[in-house]
């Protein structure tokens, strides 16, 4: 059963007894027409018998306008079945049925056109002649059912702007008055344009944070935790009068990077007790999306790249590898497998921690030398593999090849007593070859490293796939 709320059941005492000659009339019509909620009554039929002033602040219709109406015309078609089942099954305790306290969640037509989400409880006064119909107390759903969507969201790992979208509708149920609500994240203090701004109809809150404006160059010097509120509460802005009378912007602070929700108001003030409540929820749920996402890019990158150098791993040079050779524009390629020479006596007279900086070093001489476009992996150990697209002949590749070569000759820094050189296994892959080549490639060009090797190292073998 719905918790007791006094101010409703005074509300739906001055119904019952509104036309009794015995009741102070004038008192409860004030009771029933203050109120913020919107009072239908309904005979059996669903036509509207009396309405109240609170219908404006939730549909915009006048009472007058609905009287006499069916109730059924108002509600969302979607939503017209559950609604109907739950008018029958109507009992005398608030809610849906008889024993429920929990309002029905309906789409109700607005006087623009529009449907808005609506929380519906009823109350069966059939049998009591002073009302002789089915109160409804219909009123802006919360922002429960945002705020679960957004939920929903995140665990069907829907794109953060979907979840971060639900979150701003969720405020704007839940903090009446506000004009628009968006979600900012991402900033780095310095330039603005890397900030990403969530949110449905935030031109409002654009305007206001553009950069000479008064969020962001309050925010330059403490990162959203600073705010001028008294300038912002007034809706200052650089350009002429705002369209909104207070700005509320709210730092997470729990983050390592800078995000903030920020919501437009229209009328001055801070934030009450309860919109604090609000705002703090929406701020945990903010951090929390962030989080996770940060944590499941570490996870892909673990997944995918080598801890010790941050080049791509094995799996995902043969990703590309195979997604080169399926691409139909796909034209002569090169693969290159390359494994050092005197690795092994730096680890064993300078220690693993010089090994590691060497395979770093080798990691960042083998990128510089390479095309943006092109693939660098270390496979494990002290082997690399490369993939070159667009190759024009087997001697550009083994010019590529002798590139790797001599970048290896250079001195490695602390390490001028150990010689550490490269033996390069270079394959000319023809354009005609498919993906399901992928494994005889790399096998060949493993192969050709390994002649390489045993013919002394620091050499080059090079030769073209032959797919037959």
């Amino acid at each position: 059963m719905e918790a007791t709320d006094p101010h409703v059941d005074e509300e739906a005492r001055a119904l019952r007894v509104i036309g009794s000659a015995d009741a102070p009339l004038g008192v409860y019509r004030g009771i029933v027409e203050s109120s913020v909620h919107a009072f239908v009554v309904v005979d059996g039929s669903g036509t509207v018998t009396f309405a109240n002033r609170g219908l404006v602040f939730v549909s915009g219709y006048e009472p007058e306008a609905i009287v006499g109406h069916n109730i059924a015309e108002y509600v969302h078609p979607d939503d017209l079945a559950v609604a109907i089942q739950a008018f029958a099954e109507v009992g005398t305790e608030w809610g849906t049925r008889a024993g429920e306290g929990v309002p029905l969640l309906v789409r109700t037509r607005e006087i623009d056109g529009g449907w808005r989400e609506v929380e519906i409880g009823a109350q069966n006064r059939l049998d009591d002649p002073d009302v002789n119909g089915v109160i409804l107390r219909i009123r802006p759903a919360g922002g429960e059912p945002g705020f679960a969507r957004s939920l929903e969201h995140l665990v069907a790992d829907r794109p953060i702007e979907d979840v971060f979208s639900q979150l701003c509708g969720a405020l704007l149920a839940a903090l009446p008055g506000s004009r628009t609500a968006a979600v900012a994240y991402g900033w780095n203090g310095s330039n603005f344009e890397s900030t990403t701004l969530v949110g449905p109809d935030h031109d409002i809150v654009t305007a206001i944070t553009r950069p000479e404006g008064p969020v962001v160059r309050s925010a330059r010097s403490a990162i959203f935790a600073t705010i001028d509120a008294a300038e912002l509460e007034r809706g200052d802005s650089p350009n002429g009068p705002s369209p909104v009378e207070a700005v509320w912007v709210q730092p997470v602070t729990r983050l390592a990077q800078t995000a903030c929700v920020i919501v437009t108001r229209e009328f001055p003030g801070p934030p009450w007790t309860t919109h604090e409540v609000v705002l703090q929820r929406s701020l945990d749920f903010i951090a929390l999306v962030l989080e996770r996402r940060d944590k499941d890019r570490r996870l892909l990158r673990a997944a995918r790249n080598d801890s010790l150098t941050g080049l791509s791993n094995r799996a995902v040079f043969f990703e590309a590898l195979a997604a080169c050779l399926d691409d139909p524009m796909h034209g002569a390629s090169a693969v290159l497998c390359i494994d050092l020479d005197g690795f092994k006596p730096v680890n064993d007279s300078f220690g693993h921690s010089a090994g590691d900086q060497v395979l770093r070093v080798v990691a960042e001489r083998l990128t510089e030398i390479c095309r943006p476009d092109d693939i660098v992996s270390r496979l494990g150990g002290d082997e690399f593999a490369v993939l070159c697209r667009s190759v024009s002949s087997p001697e550009s590749a083994q010019l590529i090849g002798q590139r790797f070569l001599e970048a290896m000759r250079a001195p490695f820094h602390g390490l001028h007593q150990v010689e550490i050189g490269a033996s390069v296994g270079t394959l000319f892959v023809p354009a005609a070859d498919s993906s399901d080549a992928c494994d005889r490639i790399l096998e060949a060009a493993d192969n050709l490293m390994y002649d390489a090797k045993r013919a002394g190292g620091s050499v080059q073998r090079s030769a073209t796939f032959d797919p037959g």
